[in-house]
């Protein structure tokens, strides 16, 4: 069951939300029913994970229908590819190898994915879900990277799994492509006025400028030590870590890691954007990096840092 919390706040300019990414808290105050301009300040649940809105320089009717532009979207989302569903298209095509007619929210995730896939040289790859499952119940096993075993088909009107052992999993990668559809609608809205937000939905999106008129702040998290922190406006931001005892795979090579990394990743582009190449820089050896920045760089302002531990090992 999805839980929501909403909160209409007329000082505008209150406090405002920073500080460790993924926890951030809007501002409360008391609803007086005046119909100002104001801060709506949202929360609630989307694949299984906490979420926040906070959405300044709007009236309480616009605020209202952003929030429940926000949960249809989350909704629609759950429905195409969440892991935790056996309705869902995603656990339907895992399971039985064939999704027919897929909605049309589903056809934009994948295709996404293949051209995401390119960009990032094969390092972010959906379909290495399968492979990195088995490893986590048994590490001594032998991951099978032959062939088609990371392929997966379009044909027609019909998705299909060309191999028995191939798993999908888009879920970092949706919660970026719900973070960049949220902000779509809310620059609609900021088309006729001066609107910033900081859309915390699984990965983040900053709309315009902090209230402010600097940029948003946010800090970076490595366990229960602040790494770093990145300045974004009209920016997507996406942190992919990985504790030292998680195992990760190398789409590419063919081997699996140790965690022990963590990687933020901001892009003009948008959150999905971000999530790929966060992703793709998790699993990527060194010396793949700055190919990956430059990748990345090409469609438009980014910042990309690397940490192994507590330690800064790549910028770009």
């Amino acid at each position: 069951m999805r839980v929501s919390r909403r909160g209409f706040l007329n000082a505008l300019g209150g406090a405002a939300c920073g500080g460790l990414v993924g926890a951030c808290g809007g501002s409360r105050g008391r609803d007086d029913g005046k119909e100002g301009m104001g801060t709506v300040a949202w929360s609630g649940i989307g694949f299984g994970i906490g979420m926040t809105m906070e959405i300044h320089g709007v009236d309480r009717r616009t605020g209202e229908r952003l929030e429940a532009a926000c949960e249809s979207t989350i909704a629609e989302l759950e429905r195409a590819f969440s892991l935790y569903s056996e309705d869902s298209e995603l656990s339907v095509l895992n399971r039985e190898r064939v999704l027919r007619r897929p909605s049309a929210v589903f056809r934009e995730v994948c295709a996404g994915a293949v051209e995401l896939n390119r960009r990032t040289a094969g390092y972010f790859e959906p379909a290495v879900h399968g492979v990195w499952r088995r490893l986590e119940e048994d590490p001594r096993a032998v991951p099978d990277f032959s062939g088609a075993s990371l392929k997966w088909l379009a044909v027609g009107d019909e998705i299909r799994l060309d191999h028995p052992r191939t798993e999908l999993s888009f879920n970092a990668l949706v919660q970026g492509v719900l973070a960049d559809k949220v902000a779509a609608q809310v620059r609609a809205v900021g088309a006729v006025g001066a609107v910033s937000a900081l859309l915390q939905l699984g990965e983040t999106v900053a709309v315009g400028a902090h209230p402010d008129g600097r940029p948003w702040r946010l800090a970076v998290a490595g366990g229960e030590t602040i790494l770093g922190e990145l300045d974004l406006s009209n920016s997507g931001m996406a942190v992919s870590r990985h504790d030292a005892g998680r195992l990760l795979v190398d789409p590419v090579s063919g081997s699996v890691l140790r965690g022990g990394r963590t990687v933020a990743v901001v892009s003009e582009e948008g959150a999905a954007v971000a999530d790929a190449f966060a992703t793709a820089l998790a699993v990527a050896p060194p010396e793949a990096r700055a190919g990956l920045a430059e990748n990345l760089a090409a469609g438009g302002a980014c910042q990309a840092v690397v940490w192994e531990g507590a330690d800064a090992v790549f910028r770009a």
